[in-house]
């Protein structure tokens, strides 16, 4: 028989190896092959955890139900004339700049990719980094908020081809 996992839970308010735990609280988990003896411990009980069910923050939980099926959100994606184009040409500059001195201090990662997406086909702007760094140029001065929401702005109608 295969062994299935069983949350030792206590029965009143007790402390465990300095832990202090209160009735109900997860213990700790067990993997158990139901036939062997096994005693949970002085004011303990023995549960299975059901499928469907895990423990959060010490206490046993259903798990919230999965996404209903369908399709999923599409990536948004801008091409590198329309990111150009949301920065003037000063900007970009300014920013390859930044990018060769950060880098040469070893501290460039976040705004040499920056500098690599104007120069890339397309640009994911659902991609962490993409975000991330737009947050980097921003906070360093190197473009102004207006400019960061208009690059975090889906593309145009002329884009999608």
């Amino acid at each position: 028989m295969a062994s299935t996992t069983y949350a030792i839970i206590a029965t009143r308010k007790q402390t465990i190896d300095g832990i202090e735990y209160l009735k109900d609280d997860v213990v700790t988990t067990v993997l158990w092959d139901g036939k062997s003896e096994y005693e949970a411990g002085a004011y303990q009980r023995l549960e299975l955890i059901k499928p469907g069910w895990t423990v959060i923050d010490g206490k046993l939980a259903e798990l919230p139900p999965a996404p209903p099926a369908g399709t999923a959100a599409p990536i948004r994606v801008i091409r590198s004339l329309a990111f150009r184009d949301r920065l003037a040409q000063a900007k970009q500059e300014a920013i390859s700049v930044a990018a060769m001195q950060a880098a040469t201090a070893g501290d460039g990662a976040l705004l040499t990719f920056m500098l690599n997406q104007a120069a890339a086909a397309e640009t994911n702007l659902d991609d962490p980094r993409v975000q991330l760094g737009i947050n980097a140029l921003r906070g360093a001065g190197l473009i102004t908020q207006a400019e960061a929401t208009a690059l975090r702005a889906d593309g145009t109608p002329d884009e999608a081809a």
